[in-house]
């Protein structure tokens, strides 16, 4: 007689179950952190608006006869000027003017909704209205980062309209920084041709240094970009490229320790003017300038952006009294009706209404780089 086992006789093959646990296994979750640094503001509820306007006051200065060309001398002032030389007895009459920038921002809803049969919500052991539920509200933060980075990113709007945001490599209305050689940052030119000297070179080559981050913050510097909290301006640093600035024993004893306790969330580490932040979700592009994509077809390496913010860098308003997509609503129709009178399946789901804008791009650099890890 044969011995029974696992497999003999066939029979009992149909008497073995497999012991499911509830235990689930922990998700990858995004490092998302562009919430903190957004301006924050809610457009009034009823105001027959979905646009709303944000004001910049004209900078000091700007008078082109405010000084003569001869140190300690005063040049015969001109209407541009902001400060006038007086004469006695003789009334000014040139005045002051505040030339105001408008920056509109458009809100627009985005949601999602889940559908499930009665049948699976009383016979799965876990929970999956729950469970999607929970997949829906990491996809609306997801979202909701990934609009903020669009339209720091570039110059197209999420909506697919025009915004102010105009970066150029030429440091002109905010800036672009490329890598263009081993040690050689560029901030001058056209971003298109500096974009391609980057996508030929070697990752070796083409890897961010302690000099991209110098450059960058010389540019917001330059710019008289307003700092953030703690004095310091943002470096929002993707894992890829800070996998090459740990090689500067500077850069590795700073991003060393820090843990959960600085100024921001994600908080790794302080040096050179910024508070560096990690996230995962950067832009990434491959052989096409402007255009996102992750996939390295030319074996030669991927270009990830690495922001560098100032204050007042870009907002995201949302319809006051609306849920913020980080945190959003969700509603649930578990109830027969006339579309479902035998309550076959429960419908949840989640809306938001919000955008996000550019409101400054010279409080804005944007510096692209590859990475010898990827």
């Amino acid at each position: 007689m044969a011995a029974t086992t696992t497999s003999n006789p066939a029979s009992v093959a149909d008497r073995l179950t497999t012991f499911f646990s509830k235990r689930l296994l922990v998700v990858q979750e995004d490092e998302l952190v562009l919430d903190q640094f957004a301006k924050q503001e809610d457009l009034p509820m009823h105001a027959s608006a979905r646009t709303i306007r944000f004001f910049k006051p004209a900078k000091a200065g700007g008078g082109a006869g405010q000084f003569s060309a001869t140190p300690g001398l005063y040049a015969a002032p001109t209407v541009t000027d902001v400060v006038h030389a007086l004469t006695e007895s003789t009334p000014i009459t040139n005045f002051r003017e505040n030339d105001w920038t408008k920056v509109d921002a458009t809100l627009k809803q985005f949601g999602a909704a889940t559908k499930i049969s009665d049948v699976v919500s009383m016979i799965d052991a876990y929970q999956p209205l729950k469970q999607n539920i929970d997949l829906m509200g990491r996809d609306a933060a997801l979202h909701y980062d990934t609009v903020c980075r669009n339209a720091i990113q570039g110059s197209t709007h999420p909506d697919g309209a025009t915004t102010p945001l105009t970066h150029g490599s030429n440091g002109t209305n905010g800036c672009e920084l490329f890598v263009t050689g081993a040690g050689t940052i560029i901030n001058s030119g056209t971003s298109a041709t500096n974009f391609t000297t980057l996508s030929g070179l070697t990752q070796a080559n083409g890897l961010a240094t302690r000099l991209f981050v110098l450059a960058a913050g010389t540019r917001l510097r330059t710019n008289k970009t307003p700092k953030l909290k703690a004095g310091r301006y943002v470096c929002v640093l993707p894992p890829a490229v800070q996998h090459d600035l740990v090689r500067d024993t500077d850069y590795k004893n700073a991003f060393q320790g820090r843990g959960n306790n600085g100024v921001y969330r994600r908080e790794i580490g302080e040096i050179d003017g910024f508070i560096f932040v990690e996230a995962t979700n950067p832009f990434i592009e491959d052989e096409t300038y402007g255009t996102f994509d992750s996939v390295d077809d030319n074996a030669d390496g991927l270009i990830f952006s690495t922001l560098f913010l100032g204050a007042g860098a870009y907002g995201a308003p949302k319809l006051s009294g609306t849920k913020s997509p980080l945190k959003p609503q969700f509603f649930i129709n578990d109830k027969a009706d006339k579309s479902d009178p035998l309550n076959q399946f429960v419908v949840a789901g989640w809306k938001a209404y919000y955008m996000a804008m550019g409101l400054d791009s010279a409080n804005i650099v944007v510096g692209r780089s590859k990475s010898t890890f990827i």
